[in-house]
């Protein structure tokens, strides 16, 4: 009868000890999920100021970069050499148009466009 006592008792041992070795493998588990989620929620936070910081970026360079394009307009570029210039054509980025003013306010060579293209050939 104590050999099958000490047997239950060693058997009781065994169950305990498992149960305890799965019960450290859980809360080891979830302390590490945690701690993940935590590093998950301070990356999160990173990627939204970094992403904040490079649309600040792209801001300025646009500003930047139409900024240029004005000033090269200003010196009677076209827009295929301010593109040029500005390495944009192979970058593949393309220059906002503006729009273009009816073809009849251009002058023609020799007029003041005050008066008519007749008059001008006449006189």
């Amino acid at each position: 009868m104590a050999s099958h006592k000490s047997a239950a008792v060693a058997a009781r041992q065994r169950v305990h000890d498992h149960l305890q070795a799965q019960i450290d493998a859980l809360t080891t588990a979830v302390e590490t999920g945690i701690g993940a989620v935590e590093r998950l929620g301070d990356l999160q936070a990173e990627r939204a100021r970094v992403l904040a910081d490079l649309d600040a970026r792209e801001q300025d360079a646009r500003g930047t970069l139409a900024d240029a394009a004005a000033q090269l307009q200003g010196l009677k570029k076209t827009r295929a050499e301010i593109s040029e210039l500005l390495g944009l054509t192979a970058a593949g980025i393309t220059l906002p148009t503006k729009k273009k003013k009816p073809a009849a306010t251009k002058n023609a060579p020799g007029t003041t466009g005050a008066e008519p293209p007749e008059a001008s050939a006449a006189g």
